[in-house]
């Protein structure tokens, strides 16, 4: 039978049991907070993010049917953008016209120093969201489908360590 605190006899019995609630309570938080400093934890964060990002994005080439490709940069450390200030969240960058993919990706590199990259592409018939870390890679790949004159987004897949970028991990090395 469970009964809430107060209802128990003995003082002693009070103080056994608030004990062992407090040491359990101490033991979730002594948990959570190892997670919460473990590289699990950053890499769930970065899929909270690149999830969250995917979805945005292929939203954006809905209501336009169509995408520019988009480079995302998660520095490791604070630095100067080029208004002068410092970043030290999420950078974005659309990739301009005539510069090669590859290009932009090692100079986007060199100069944010990245955690994690994120990049966003129209291919020929898929909407394709790669999220790359030193962790590994998540993929959200969404096939286009025509219905009639209206070319639309499908139901999307996803997929661990089957893609990359190429810069901050490769196939075939550890994940966490």
């Amino acid at each position: 039978m469970l009964l809430p605190l107060d209802q128990f006899g003995s003082q002693l019995t009070k103080q056994v049991l608030a004990a062992h609630i407090n040491s359990r309570s101490d033991i979730v938080y002594r948990m959570d907070r190892s997670y919460i400093a473990s590289e699990k934890y950053i890499w769930d964060a970065l899929l909270r993010r690149g999830e969250t990002i995917a979805e945005k994005a292929k939203s954006m080439w809905s209501a336009t049917s169509g995408l520019r490709t988009m480079l995302f940069s998660w520095p490791q450390e604070p630095i100067t953008g080029d208004d002068g200030k410092d970043i030290d969240d999420l950078i974005i960058l659309a990739i301009p016209d005539g510069i090669p993919l590859r290009k932009a990706l090692l100079d986007m590199t060199k100069r944010t120093f990245p955690y994690a990259l994120l990049l966003v592409e129209t291919q020929e018939k898929e909407l394709v969201v790669i999220l790359e870390s030193h962790h590994g890679t998540r993929s959200w790949r969404y096939p286009m489908q025509r219905r009639g004159d209206v070319i639309r987004l499908g139901e999307k897949t996803v997929g661990d360590n089957k893609d990359s970028i190429g810069i901050l991990w490769r196939k075939g090395t550890d994940t966490i």
